[in-house]
């Protein structure tokens, strides 16, 4: 009888356990989007800028997403300032807040063709899903002399500029006739 008392007891604690455990886990769930951030995003800016936005999970919970940006149509010259400029990739995380609420920062950097560093980008605000494929996205675009620390106190030398604009799924199609 006691053994049978021991593996009733052990069976009520493995269940109070899984209880916990995934309880633990739906509360934890609630800030997180029921939309999946992984994909390819398109994003067109209120300025008319488009870019390219590939957005990875970097766990299951879909908490924090990892995100490379490629810009399109953005004037790394800064309108002529930095003549033969170019861009890296912008690297970025963001991070659920709330609810369907997500806060990002990203980083690149504008090149010289000798890869001399010309200035900093740190984009930086938040976004939410409007639908499982359509994110509205608010922020500001900071471009720092590489002199600057960007996630410092001290204001962008090259100017702070809204970053606000709709983010679109890449949709996946079948081929051309």
């Amino acid at each position: 009888m006691n053994s049978l008392k021991k593996i009733s007891t052990a069976m009520v604690a493995c269940a109070i356990l899984f209880l916990f455990l995934t309880w633990n886990t739906a509360i934890g769930d609630v800030t997180a989007s029921p939309c999946s951030g992984a994909g390819v995003w398109m994003v067109t800016g209120e300025s008319g800028d488009f870019w390219l936005n590939l957005s990875v999970p970097l766990e299951n919970s879909n908490k924090s997403l990892g995100m490379t940006f490629q810009w399109v149509t953005f004037d790394a010259t800064l309108g002529g300032l930095f003549p033969n400029a170019t861009i890296t990739p912008v690297e970025g995380i963001a991070e659920a807040v709330g609810y369907n609420l997500y806060n990002y920062t990203n980083l690149g950097y504008g090149m010289a063709t000798d890869r001399t560093i010309l200035y900093i980008l740190r984009g930086s605000g938040s976004f939410s899903f409007v639908n499982c494929d359509t994110i509205e996205s608010s922020g500001t675009l900071g471009i720092y002399h590489p002199s600057q620390d960007p996630f410092g106190d001290e204001s962008p030398a090259y100017g702070c500029y809204p970053a606000v604009g709709t983010i679109i799924r890449m949709p996946n199609v079948p081929p051309c006739d």
